[in-house]
């Protein structure tokens, strides 16, 4: 089964000095070049195959297990720090 996640509200992703960062009401965190691409993918609905492929195809990696793992690192870090959660479909569905 492929997994969709969705971002929750309040939650602005931005760009500072080079660097970029999801801001809450709550607390400011740092994001690499790779995560803000994984926020936008969520954002846009893709599921984790399709944020899998598209972030190997936009950075050039060779290295699927890695790219994976990264994927599944920053995902689970949304999830713990409640930026994300698990949706069921599409978000246009």
């Amino acid at each position: 089964m492929n997994q969709y996640y969705e971002t929750l509200p309040g939650i602005v992703l931005t760009l500072s000095c080079q660097e970029y960062y999801l801001i809450t009401s709550k607390e400011r965190m740092r994001i690499s070049e790779a995560g803000a691409f994984y926020w936008s993918c969520i954002q846009n609905g893709m599921s984790v195959e399709e944020m899998h492929k598209a972030v190997m195809e936009e950075f050039e990696i060779s290295d699927s297990e890695e790219a994976e793992k990264d994927l599944q690192f920053f995902v689970k870090l949304l999830l713990v720090k409640n930026l994300i959660r698990e949706s069921r479909k599409k978000v246009d569905e």
